[in-house]
Parts: structure tokens; sequence; C-alpha cells
């Protein structure tokens, strides 16, 4: 009885030592099963949205709507910059758009009516003045240079004047005594014959006539040498008087073109008030009026999303400066998980790729997402060429909170049904990928084709062997 009894005792430690087909066998058996390929890096939780937000002009700071903690809506005032100024301009555009829309009043256009037959007036009676003025500038300062000066004979008394200088000069003189025949009698009413406009030209016409007529006389004076019938204080006299006339002549026509500028510029200023806004006018105001709202805009910094405010540097009668950021909010919810993942890992990665996790914060606790971003440039860290992706969160839980430490696997491929063999049974060099076959006594060293490999150390096997071929196990692993 004790021997049978040892004898079965035997036999179960024989049974329980004897090595199976594992890390310890000679061989290994290729099989069927499934494979999961992983890419297993660390990343961090972070807000699905965090917006950092700035003044795009500067001013001094009248309103601060929220504080660091407080939770916000989108749209809701955040900071705000003093626009009083803009605001009042903004409300004079609104004025000015309405009255343009309604036209003139009738006071208005009165008042208007008024300015324009004052300033005719007063261009009226530059035409009459310019008369009486050139009248003395020739015959009161220079009839007295002349024999019968106010006749068709008049002629230039100085002797010793170039003859061809002489004959020019009193027929000029006895041009002008033709021009104020007619020019005398539209003094009385100068649009009594004429229109306003053609009574200003032949009046300005006869006014230039007249100053260069001066201009030549006052040279030849001027040059003339005394003599004993011209002394030098009779010539003094004579170029005194000429000036006096050349000043009278340029006097008359600054004031003629004065008084018209002003009558054309009361006559339009009434056109415009009679006449309705043109569409040009509307929408011109429109957009000066969209230009200051825009300013206005700029003086304002609203949350664009619902979320916790992280950061608030406003204070109120500070100064802010454009572009420098100030106010920050962090959405409240959606967080997802920033990783860099290694260069060799990249390009197995997918956007849809799961992702399973645990978070440090959280020990015990298993947590699912996927990949929803892989950034396409690269990111040097320590040297090392990495790549920035995030992943989704798909648990919406109130205790998650930014920066915290989280463990990802990521799922990369999985495959059902396939040719399975150890990594530890496989040789890998320069010349390839090989396993060694073993056939009766003999092992063949027999080239094979690899798949995806999981982070338990299978390789899918995708060509050079078959289920249930027996290959040496190169590495015998001791347990």
């Amino acid at each position: 009885m004790i021997a049978i009894v040892v004898v079965i005792l035997a036999l179960l430690l024989v049974w329980w030592f004897w090595p199976s087909e594992d890390k310890n066998s000679d061989t290994i058996t290729v099989t069927k099963g499934t494979i999961t390929q992983e890419v297993v890096v660390t990343g961090q939780t972070k807000p699905g949205k965090n917006v950092e937000m700035s003044f795009d002009r500067s001013g001094r700071i009248s309103v601060v709507g929220a504080e660091v903690g407080d939770r916000v809506y989108a749209g809701q005032l955040l900071a705000s910059l003093d626009s009083r100024d803009l605001e009042a301009q903004l409300d004079q555009g609104l004025a000015e758009l309405e009255s343009l829309k309604k036209g003139a009043r009738a006071e208005d256009i009165s008042v208007s009516e008024v300015a324009v037959n004052s300033a005719l007036d007063s261009f009226v009676q530059a035409m009459k003045d310019s008369y009486s003025q050139a009248d003395d500038a020739v015959r009161n300062r220079t009839d007295q240079l002349f024999s019968s000066p106010r006749s068709l004979d008049a002629l230039f008394n100085l002797d010793g004047i170039d003859y061809n200088d002489k004959l020019d000069i009193t027929l000029r003189h006895r041009q002008i005594e033709i021009d104020f025949v007619e020019w005398e009698l539209m003094s009385r009413n100068p649009t009594s014959k004429y229109d306003l406009s053609t009574a200003y030209d032949k009046i300005y016409n006869n006014l230039t006539y007249i100053r260069n007529y001066l201009d030549r006389l006052s040279f030849l004076v001027n040059s003339y040498v005394p003599n004993a019938t011209y002394s030098a204080s009779v010539l003094s006299g004579y170029r005194a008087d000429i000036a006096t006339g050349r000043s009278e002549v340029t006097s008359a026509m600054a004031n003629l073109n004065t008084t018209k500028q002003a009558y054309q510029t009361a006559h339009k200023q009434l056109a415009l008030k009679r006449a309705p806004a043109t569409t040009e006018a509307l929408v011109g105001k429109e957009a000066q009026l969209d230009g200051i709202r825009a300013q206005i805009a700029k003086n304002t910094i609203t949350s664009p999303i619902d979320g916790l405010v992280t950061r608030q540097d406003a204070k109120v009668g500070e100064s802010a400066s454009p572009g420098v950021n100030i106010v920050t909010v962090m959405s409240a919810s959606g967080f997802l998980i920033e990783a860099n993942v290694p260069e060799v890992d990249i390009g197995k990665l997918l956007v849809g790729n799961q992702v399973n996790f645990t978070l440090d914060a959280f020990p015990g606790e298993d947590w699912v997402g996927k990949v929803i971003y892989i950034e396409p440039s690269e990111t040097i860290v320590d040297g090392v060429v990495e790549y920035k992706i995030r992943a989704s969160i798909d648990q919406n839980n109130p205790r998650m909170k930014s920066g915290l430490t989280a463990n990802l696997t990521i799922i990369t491929a999985k495959k059902e049904n396939v040719l399975i063999l150890p990594q530890y049974a496989i040789i890998e060099n320069d010349l390839g990928s090989f396993v060694e076959k073993i056939g009766g006594q003999n092992a063949t060293q027999t080239p094979i084709t690899l798949g995806i490999r999981s982070q338990d150390g299978n390789v899918e096997i995708l060509a050079g062997v078959m289920e249930g071929d027996k290959v040496r196990n190169i590495g015998l692993k001791k347990k």
C-alpha cells in the first residue's frame, strides 16, 4: 500500500515539474489567436479649451466683470476699457444719420437761403466797387502822365521814352478809356445786362488788363531819369501814385474772388440741404458708424466659452496694453489628454484609435477615450523627436482636473485568428526575420514575414510557417 502511494506521489511530482511548451520549452508551436498592437506613453490632462485674451488697443480699464475662480458663460463681459469718447462719437453719428434720412429742416433751409442772398449781395457789391477802384487807379493816379487823358487823342507825356514803348502805353490807356464807357453803365447793376458769371468774367478781365497796364507804366516811370522838365521829386510822386493804383486794382481783384467763392459755397450748401440724402451719403455715414462700433468692441473682452476664470490681471483704473494677455478662461468640462509619442511609434497611430488609460490621482480606476488629433510637426524633447497627440476622455467626471498624470495605452491595431509566435522564438538580423522550424530530427532556418507586435511580446506571422508548425525556442527564457 505504501509503495502504491509513493508511486502515485512520484507520478504527480513528475507531472507537476515536467516542462510544458512555454518559455522553458525547447520547442514552440505556431498557434492562431488574437493579437493587439499598442503604444504606451504618459501624458497630462488638459482642458478641452483654454482661451487667453487681451485688448486690441490701449486704454484705461473701467470695468472688471469676473474674478479668478468665477464660472462664466459664453458672451459674458470679463473686462472693458473706458469708451465714453467713442460712445459720444457714436451718438453724434447716429443723430447725423437720422438727420440725413429726414433731410434738412425748413428752418435750416431758410437760414441757408438768407446766407445765399447775403453772399450774392456782397458779390454784386464787389463788382460795383471794382469799377470805382479801377477808375481811381487809372484816372486819378495816372491821367497826369497823359495829355487829353479822357479822349481817344490821349498821349503819354514823358519825353525821351522809346517810341514803341510810348505808343504801347498810349494805346493801352486809350483801350481802358473805351472799356470804362461800358463798365460805368454796368457798375450800377452788373446783372442788368449780363448773367452773374458773364458779368464777373468781363469785370475780372478789365481788372487784369488794368493791372498789366499799371505794371508796364510803373516800369517805364521807375526807369525814367530825372531832367529839367521832370525832377526827381515829381517822378517820385508819379511812382507813388502808380503804386497806389496797383494796390487798389489788386485789392479789387482779391475782393471779387473772395465774394465769388463765398457765394458759390453758400449756394452749394443750400443745394445740399434742399436735396434728399444720396445713397452714397447714407452708406458712407453707416460705414463711419460701423467703424466706431468696431472700436468700441475692441474695448471689451467677453468670454468665448462657458468655463472657469483661471487668470484675471485686469484692475479698474489701470492702463492696458494691446496684445498683452490679461484674462484666461478654461472650459469647465470636456477635458482631454496631451501626450508626446516617440518618432518610432507615431506611424502606428491614427485619429480614432482607442485609448485606455489610468490616472495617478485615481488609482484602480480605468478610463477610456480615443485619439482625436495628431500634430503634423515634430516636437524636440531632450534632443529626441516626438509628436504631440490629443486624446478625448469619454467619461464626464466632476472630479477631473487639469494637469493630472495619465498613463495611456493606445490600441493601434487588433487582429483575430492570425498566426502568432513569441518574440523570443524569432531571429532578426540584417538579412531578415527567421525561425528554426523543426522537421523530424532536424531544424531548418526558415524566413518569415512579420506583422504587428503586442506589448506582451507576441508577434504576428504573415508568411513562412503554418498553424501547428514547431519552431525552436532560440531564446529559451528561464523562469
